[in-house]
């Protein structure tokens, strides 16, 4: 690589990619593959001189939840609601001779919620992700999340409803 690559400022690398090699040549030889070359080495150069950043306070753990697990069935049950919502975009109208089982997601919230259930942990993304985008999910699919749901919510800025 020519000693002149190396004393190139970033800025004008820059320059000479959007202007192209041919009118501006950027001070180093080797047109597009030398502004190619000098630009990795930046690169690699200003990765190499990074200190890790600090690490972020942890979040206090999830609450209990007291409620009693979901059996078995129901959870693949919801498991199957919610997979069906994410398959076919989240929209309700689906043409076709296959249910649209999402239709069902409020009435199997409201019968969980009866019955004193809470929503098994690995499925709560899901759910507030159903949540968010149908807001008539939204009560019925907080009560079911319970704490461990709230808990969640609050570290993505997309459940925030």
């Amino acid at each position: 690589m020519p000693g002149t690559i190396t004393s190139v400022p970033w800025e004008e690398l820059v320059t000479t990619a959007l202007l192209g090699t041919d009118r501006r040549p950027a001070g180093a030889a080797g047109g597009p593959a030398g502004l190619l070359d000098a630009a990795a080495l930046h690169t690699v150069r200003r990765r190499a001189g990074l200190l890790p950043a600090s690490p972020a306070a942890r979040p206090d753990p999830a609450p209990a939840d007291p409620r009693p697990p979901l059996p078995p069935a129901a959870r693949h049950r919801l498991a199957r609601l919610l997979a069906d919502r994410s398959a076919s975009g989240g929209s309700g109208g689906r043409r076709g001779t296959a249910p649209d089982l999402t239709e069902l997601i409020p009435q199997w919230l409201a019968t969980a919620n009866q019955q004193g259930f809470r929503a098994p942990a690995e499925l709560l993304p899901a759910l507030l992700d159903a949540a968010r985008a149908r807001t008539d999910l939204r009560p019925h699919a907080l009560a079911f999340a319970g704490p461990r749901g709230l808990w969640l919510a609050g570290l993505n800025p997309e459940w925030k409803f």
